[in-house]
């Protein structure tokens, strides 16, 4: 049940007529948010989109929650936040989304490192899904200096050194070697045992410690070996002069399930499905940076960035309309949708160190 109300050329709606009455006070002159000392500020900055079709701005959130033993940890993290401001407007490249979170500066936050954006470079142009990051390795050290004084942060620590320590892995010198940029996407593909799904993935991980990455790929291969019901077949090749490590399982799809090499002296592919290993190396003839759809996407982003997120939403969804009736549990409804859209690009930027930018 909701409540409404038409004040002058305005027309409210709140989940209590008490919210009502309150709008309907400040209507007639009492106090409004406007006025509000941190108000003032962020109001004054703006949701800084063109054509603004919607506007929130939220000071103090932790307000917003009343304190209970469950949720004490979300409050305290809420509570380092000073505001929100975030906006949709209309540009010649489609809708704008950017929201800007204002943080108490005494607050000390986990650095992320800006992106260098070679990943980029080193995915074909019809890749429909791209996701890039900076220092893994750094973002874990801080996440584990954080957990000591953020209960949230000491659940997430933990459940991942548990998780690793199942595959006899130690989380510190995983994370640790992983000092570069890391990407992953999603790239079409109908050959080989990717014939059927129409796609398969690579991943891109650059680091100083070669020798760490490499005896974290032989645990996990000895790993799998170990667990998996069906026996494991690991083979080397050679694709394009590089040399490839490929773990299949015959009995059941032709062709490696998984394959790893290097793209240089710094740089670990990991592919999902044979053929992707084939364009990936050395160097995809067309990158991603020269796709129009990804430029369509990102190119009214700042370049100066934490990482993209990116996916070709018109290649994406010629892939699952493709798929036999029935496999998609889509509803028409978020199929058409979806089909209006050709693509979505993200970015996150941190300015100021107390200042983090989402768009």
């Amino acid at each position: 049940t909701y409540s409404s109300a038409v004040l002058g050329d305005y027309w409210l709606v709140a989940p209590k007529t008490e919210i009502i009455q309150q709008a309907i006070d400040t209507w007639k002159g009492k106090p409004s948010f406007a006025e509000q000392p941190d108000a003032a500020k962020v109001l004054q900055a703006g949701v800084q989109v063109d054509n603004p079709l919607a506007q929130i701005y939220i000071v103090g959130p932790d307000k917003l929650t009343q304190p209970t033993p469950e949720n004490e940890a979300a409050k305290e993290g809420i509570g380092s936040i000073e505001s929100i401001a975030a906006g949709v407007g209309v540009n010649d490249r489609g809708l704008h989304l950017k929201a800007t979170t204002q943080f108490d500066p005494t607050v000390s936050l986990p650095q992320i490192p800006v992106s260098s954006g070679k990943a980029i470079d080193r995915f074909p142009a019809d890749t429909i899904a791209f996701f890039n990051t900076q220092g893994i390795g750094q973002a874990w050290s801080e996440l584990v200096a954080q957990a000591d004084k953020d209960a949230n942060a000491q659940i997430v620590v933990d459940r991942t050194r548990s998780t690793l320590r199942q595959a006899n892995l130690d989380a510190d010198r995983v994370f640790g070697w992983m000092d570069g940029e890391s990407a992953i996407g999603i790239i079409p593909s109908k050959a080989g045992v990717l014939a059927t799904v129409g796609f398969g993935g690579a991943i891109v991980l650059e680091t100083s410690d070669r020798a760490g990455a490499e005896a974290t790929l032989k645990q996990l291969t000895e790993m799998a070996k170990k667990s998996l019901p069906l026996p494991l077949s690991v083979s080397q090749k050679q694709v394009k002069e590089t040399p490839v490590t490929e773990l299949s399982i015959p009995q059941v799809v032709p062709g490696a399930i998984v394959s790893y090499g290097w793209l240089d002296k710094n740089a670990l592919l990991i592919a999902l499905g044979s053929p992707i290993a084939d364009v990936m190396l050395p160097a995809p003839a067309t990158s991603l940076k020269s796709s129009e759809s990804f430029q369509a996407a990102v190119g009214g982003l700042p370049q100066q960035n934490l990482g993209y997120a990116y996916a070709n939403v018109e290649q994406i969804m010629a892939i699952v309309n493709a798929l036999p009736t029935g496999v998609s549990s889509m509803t028409a409804e978020t199929r058409a949708i979806l089909n209006s859209i050709q693509g979505v690009g993200m970015t996150a930027t941190s300015p100021q160190n107390s200042t983090s930018t989402l768009e």
